[in-house]
């Protein structure tokens, strides 16, 4: 019994471990996301037809639905604006009150100055027979990955970057490469949250 108590006891120590050090990853996900937007200037409004700032997500561009891409548009942006950037990031994985790490739904880039919108439904071929870049998202595809969260009610980030240059050669095309190629590039940036829960 002694040793059947000692080996439960080392089971709940080292689930206990490995959820405190997610914990602390997710908790310093949060922190490092915090810290690259602090400086930046936030006048860009970006909004939807599909859905509010902060409201729900209508399921056919969830993973519940068609999984279509939402349109998105954006204004207020500085007049020397050379191209955007947009990045829509979930930080509530796997749960909101156990959020342990991020998850990149879509990456796109080297978007034209004069291109303020970007159609519902778009395939990531249409995008980039327009010039522009699509990155890797977190499950590894070039695309659009539709919200699909495990537990709780996840707030999705569609964030958009002015920046000063035309065109940018991030290291790779993954999420954290791109916002490493983007600082000191970024003139303004502005978000719109959109929130679902399956």
């Amino acid at each position: 019994m002694k040793l059947a108590r000692r080996i439960l006891l080392g089971l709940f120590l080292a689930v206990a471990a490995v959820v405190l050090v997610a914990w602390l990853h997710g908790a310093n996900t949060r922190r490092g996301d915090a810290a690259y937007h602090a400086t930046l200037l936030k006048t860009v409004l970006v909004t939807s037809n599909d859905f509010p700032a902060d409201g729900d997500i209508p399921v056919s561009f969830t993973c519940k639905g068609s999984g279509l891409s939402p349109e998105l548009s954006w204004k207020g942006s500085p007049a020397n604006v050379k191209s955007y950037a947009l990045v829509v990031s979930d930080f509530d994985v796997p749960s909101p009150n156990f959020a342990f790490t991020s998850f990149t739904h879509w990456i796109v880039y080297n978007i034209a100055a004069n291109q303020q919108t970007i159609r519902s439904a778009i395939k990531a071929a249409e995008l980039r027979q327009a010039g522009m870049a699509v990155g890797t998202n977190s499950s590894g595809e070039r695309a659009y990955k539709p919200p699909c969260p495990p537990f709780g009610n996840h707030r999705y980030e569609f964030r958009v970057y002015a920046l000063d240059v035309a065109h940018l050669q991030p290291a790779s095309d993954e999420g954290a490469a791109l916002l490493e190629a983007m600082r000191g590039h970024i003139l303004a940036y502005g978000e719109l949250v959109g929130l679902f829960a399956r």
